[in-house]
């Protein structure tokens, strides 16, 4: 059990970092920018992959 823990963490901190940081492009891009788009779009498929 603790090696399935182990790994879950293991699997989901890089996803969770690279979440924060889509966050951090949304909220200093205008919401009509394509930047904000993309990065909407990339966070939506990151977090449909959990």
């Amino acid at each position: 059990m603790e090696r399935l823990l182990m790994a879950a963490v293991r699997i989901s901190s890089p996803r969770l970092s690279d979440a924060v940081d889509l966050c951090a492009v949304l909220d200093s891009a205008d919401p009509g920018d394509l930047t904000f788009a993309l990065a909407a779009n990339e966070l939506a498929a990151l977090v449909g992959q959990c």
